[in-house]
């Protein structure tokens, strides 16, 4: 039976979800929640918060968009507090127009954070170590988007930071989420 997965596609937690079972080999199915309507918060598998994803294996095992799914206790994610990812160039959901601005000082910290990327690929093929792990395939929802904008050269141009982005951004775990889900 297959685990169900209780999200919205676009979200990047539900794509992290989606991604780990994938990449564990999981059976799993996404049922959509449609957020406008508030649906979030009318079901008895969520949270009383209305925390999405919400993940069902015949009882509930994980609710919310910040849970680890590795029984290890997951990996530290490597973005310095404070910094979750790349500025919202766009906001496809809600129709807003971006704000230079502050895209401007957000892409600064990016490349700050970037260049730390960099120094730590040259001697690693992956964020943590010599394995795929959480640190890496945290940022993959994120990157996908961020990677379809004028701003992509951020990554493109650090050349250990761009293969590690070529490495995960085509595991097929990868692929086939993105493909699904995000429209990579």
């Amino acid at each position: 039976m297959a685990i169900k997965v209780h999200g919205i596609a676009v979200s990047p937690y539900t794509a992290r979800v989606l991604l780990c079972l994938h990449e564990k080999g999981l059976d799993y199915e996404l049922l959509p929640v449609d957020l406008a309507s508030g649906a979030h918060k009318q079901h008895s598998y969520l949270s009383p918060f209305g925390l999405v994803p919400a993940l069902q294996d015949g009882e509930l095992i994980g609710v919310g968009p910040r849970g680890h799914l590795d029984g290890s206790g997951g990996t530290t994610l490597l973005w310095p507090n404070g910094y979750n990812h790349p500025p919202n160039i766009a906001n496809p959901l809600h129709s807003i127009a971006p704000d230079e601005q502050v895209i401007e000082a957000e892409m600064n910290k990016m490349g700050t954070v970037l260049d730390v990327y960099e120094e730590r690929l040259s001697k690693s093929k992956y964020l943590a170590g010599e394995s795929y792990s959480l640190a890496d395939l945290h940022h993959i929802p994120i990157l996908v988007s961020f990677m379809r904008t004028a701003k992509a050269d951020a990554i493109t141009s650090r050349p250990h930071v761009s293969a590690w982005w070529d490495d995960i951004s085509s595991r097929p775990a990868t692929v086939e989420v993105c493909t699904a889900y995000m429209k990579l």
